[in-house]
Formats: structure tokens, sequence, C-alpha cells
């Protein structure tokens, strides 16, 4: 599952819970309000999300060591499908894929997850260098 957010809604809805000691939650099953105790673990987690979200990140939510398609793939990936294939077939990209009998293939969510985040590095990285190369043009960037 991929969860996007608008950044600046994100930012206002979890400003109170930032430096919060949540301890309870309270939650509405069946039209009745309950608290819910949170775990340790859970709050961590719940902690990690925030600050992920804040720095406007993507966060896809799956259980580890689960593979996914080439679609769900490339949804990750913010590229098509076909363009992920043709990739994967020539080599140009570094995601091992397993092949099924009937022709699909199918990519370990933590391969996918580290490409992306190399690829964002890149990115961030390309960005840099063109920024510096705007300003030594006086560019106006």
């Amino acid at each position: 599952m991929t969860i996007q957010f608008d950044s600046s809604r994100i930012k206002k809805a979890i400003e109170p819970l930032k430096n919060a000691k949540l301890t309870k939650l309270t939650a509405t099953l069946e039209g009745a309000k309950t608290e819910l105790p949170v775990p340790p673990d859970l709050f961590n987690v719940l902690h990690q999300i925030i600050r992920e979200l804040e720095k406007g990140k993507t966060l896809v939510v799956s259980p580890k060591k689960q593979y996914m398609t080439t679609s769900e793939a490339a949804e990750v990936l913010d590229i098509s499908r076909q363009h992920l294939c043709d990739l994967l077939d020539n080599g140009k990209i570094a995601i091992p894929c397993e092949r099924l009998g009937n022709g699909h293939r199918r990519l370990r969510v933590e391969d996918v997850m580290e490409f992306r985040e190399a690829l964002d590095r890149k990115r961030a990285t390309t960005l840099e260098q063109l920024a510096e190369e705007a300003q030594e043009l006086d560019l106006g960037y």
C-alpha cells in the first residue's frame, strides 16, 4: 500500500503529536468510544512515520520480505510499468527480479525501496549540482 499526503496538511495535523507522550489512543468501535493503551513499539513507529511524513516522503507499508508486482514497483518508482520492464530486460536497473512460470515477474519490496532511495539521493545530488552551476553562471536561482 502506498500512502501519499499533502505535506502542508500533514504538517498541521502532526504538529501537536511531534513532542507528545502518547500513552492512550481513543478509538470509536461500532459507535462506542474506547481508550486503548499504546505499546511503546507502536509509539516509536508512529513517531518515525511522523518524521518521514514531515520530510515529504512517501510511505510504503508492507510486511518484510514481501514481493511486489512490476506494476506495484513502477508505482513506487513513479515510472510506467512498461518502462520498468524495459529497464529490467536491458539490465539498466539493478533490482533483482524473479520470473514466474506465467512470464510475470516479482520483485522484493526491500530491493525496490533501496533502489528508490538510491535514485532519490542521485536526483538530490544532481539538483544540487545544477543549482551550483546556475549560481556560478549568475542565473538568479
